[in-house]
Parts: C-alpha cells; structure tokens; sequence
C-alpha cells in the first residue's frame, strides 16, 4: 500500500470486505499479499481510515539534531569560532566540546543561522573579480585570414 492514495485503499479495503471483488484482485490493487489484506482489513474495520496512515507520520525524526545544540553551536561559533571553516569547526566541536555532528547537518545549522563559512565568503568575493572577456572578432574576414594557421 507504500504510495497509494488513502481514499483509493479504502475504497479498495471495503470492497474486499464486503466481496464486490475477490481477495486477490484487492492484493494485486494494492500490492500487498492476502494475509496482509485480512489484517489491514480488520484493522481498517475497527479504526477506519487511520490505519492507513503511518505509524511515524506527524512525529519528528529520531534523528533530528535538538534545538539545545544547534543553539549552542552557532553560539560557539559567533563567539569563539568566527574565522573557522565548517570542516575545522566540525573538529572542534567534537574534540573540545564532545559534539559529533555530521558535515553536511553541521553545515545546514549555520546557513539556517545566517552564518556562512569563511571559504564561502572570499568565493563570492572572487567571483566579480574575472578577467575581461575577449572582444569578438568583428567579421567573417578575420576567420578566413586566421584559417590557415588552424591545424585539423
């Protein structure tokens, strides 16, 4: 059932339980074996369309860095970490502080701090500072006289 729309299961789910269509043709709708049908369908009998939902859905991430260390860490480095890299940063804080934290979730706390890394800065720095372009050749001429010395 990993996809479907909620109202077309359960549409699917009450037709099998009353037996309009056959247990298998319900299986091969939703993609799920016939032992798993007559589970979902008590199921769905008992708690209606909830069921259809997933266990997870509307609870944050175990995962999820708290609120507590991303504070502190765009605090350290405000304060005494300003001129460090992400990379060098990262290392501090598991060294010295005992938080270890992915690069990329690290790198995601700053920016979402307003913070960017030192690196980035002189990139966007560095990016108006290009050499002038070539001036375009002004006719087909030019082309013909430069011809011969290209070597194919």
């Amino acid at each position: 059932m990993k996809g479907l729309n909620g109202a077309y299961a359960a549409g699917v789910l009450k037709k099998a339980a009353s037996g309009k269509i056959k247990a298998k043709e319900a299986c091969a709708k939703l993609g799920i074996s016939r032992q798993h049908l007559w589970r979902t369908v008590k199921k769905f009998e008992e708690e209606g369309k909830d069921c259809l939902a997933h266990g997870n859905s509307g609870k944050p991430s175990p995962k999820k860095t708290d609120k507590a260390t991303t504070e502190t860490i765009a605090n350290l480095y405000k304060g005494e970490y300003g001129g460090f890299s992400i990379r060098d940063l990262r290392e501090k804080l598991w060294v010295l502080h005992g938080i270890e934290i992915p690069y990329s979730v690290l790198h995601w706390i700053l920016s979402e701090a307003g913070i960017s890394s030192p690196q980035g800065a002189e990139k966007a720095e560095r990016k108006g500072e290009s050499h002038p372009s070539r001036p375009r050749r002004e006719s087909f001429i030019e082309w013909k006289l430069f011809l011969p010395f290209l070597v194919i």
